[in-house]
């Protein structure tokens, strides 16, 4: 888009000033500079984000998790589930919720057989 409106300002500005398109043209030039400005800032913040180890973090995470069951396993040995109830249908809720998601992106990750080529 650059190339183009500085083409249109260098190499035809008589016939843009003729057909009174000159505002038009600075109006759409200065729109793309704002989206360049802001795509640019954009991709600076993403570019930024931290990419981690997923396994590595997995396994400490893994580890907090099964520390934060026993204990609320424990808990509710002692005094009662009604305490806790609620915690642990949100927590169940989570598990539910991601392993499902997890499960939609593996299926629409697999390939499609045709079954249509299969021989009988």
């Amino acid at each position: 888009m650059t190339s183009f409106t500085n083409q249109l300002i260098n190499n035809y500005a008589a016939d843009l000033a003729l057909c009174n398109a000159t505002v038009l043209l600075q109006k759409l030039d200065e729109a793309n500079k704002s989206f360049i400005a802001d795509f640019g800032t954009r991709s600076t913040e993403v570019s930024a984000r931290i990419s981690g180890d997923v396994r590595a973090a997995r396994v400490i995470v893994d580890e907090i998790f099964k520390n934060i069951c026993n204990v609320t396993n424990a808990m509710v040995l002692l005094n009662g589930e009604a305490d806790y109830s609620t915690f642990i249908d949100k927590v169940n809720y989570q598990i539910d919720y991601y392993k499902n998601t997890i499960n939609i992106r593996r299926s629409a990750a697999k390939p499609k057989t045709d079954s249509t080529n299969t021989p009988t």
